[in-house]
């Protein structure tokens, strides 16, 4: 069963988290840079689904949600893998990634990694959220900031690691194709 294999993942990692059986669902607690986000990794069996979620624990006030909005998808326009959502009636907003296992295996690094993902990518937009939603930034300078911030942390992490190679530029490909139509 695909809820096994998050529980799997989870406890290979040390996380103490809930079960919501019902839900086909674990739930957890993860402390980020400046918040405590409450994440959901559940799984669908009869759809062989598995989706996690990263909730902040701020909702964005109703004057301020389009702002919020176009911050959340000038950032999502960039994401290759994954989203972030916000919800219009209560301004709850999370980010989401989920993976189709219809034909596949789960393996527990899969939930690991999604789980990874997810957390860090809430956690560098996370406070771009609340400049907009609270301290009136505006998006494309809490863009700015959010964007320094990835960069410098992917710049110590090859560092860390050693690479050589970068990353591949998905943004300066798809500038390639776009000229190639022109």
């Amino acid at each position: 069963m695909l809820i096994d294999v998050v529980r799997e993942a989870l406890d290979a990692e040390g996380w103490s988290y809930e079960v919501v059986a019902e839900r086909g669902a674990c739930v957890l607690s993860v402390s980020g840079r400046s918040t405590l986000y409450r994440c959901i990794a559940a799984a669908d069996e009869g759809l062989e689904q598995v989706a996690v979620l990263v909730v902040a624990p701020q909702r964005v006030p109703e004057a301020t949600r389009v702002a919020v909005c176009e911050y959340l998808m000038r950032v999502n326009f960039g994401l290759r893998i994954g989203s972030f959502d916000l919800d219009f009636s209560d301004g709850e907003f999370r980010f989401r990634t989920a993976v189709d296992m219809e034909g596949g295996l789960l393996a527990p690094r899969m939930v690991q990694t999604m789980l990874g993902y997810a957390l860090a990518t809430m956690d560098v937009y996370h406070d771009g959220v609340l400049r907009v939603a609270f301290g009136g930034a505006g998006v494309e300078a809490a863009l700015a900031e959010a964007r320094t911030v990835l960069a410098e942390e992917t710049a110590a992490a090859d560092r860390d690691e050693g690479g050589d190679e970068p990353a591949v530029d998905i943004d300066a490909i798809i500038a390639e194709l776009e000229q190639d139509r022109e």
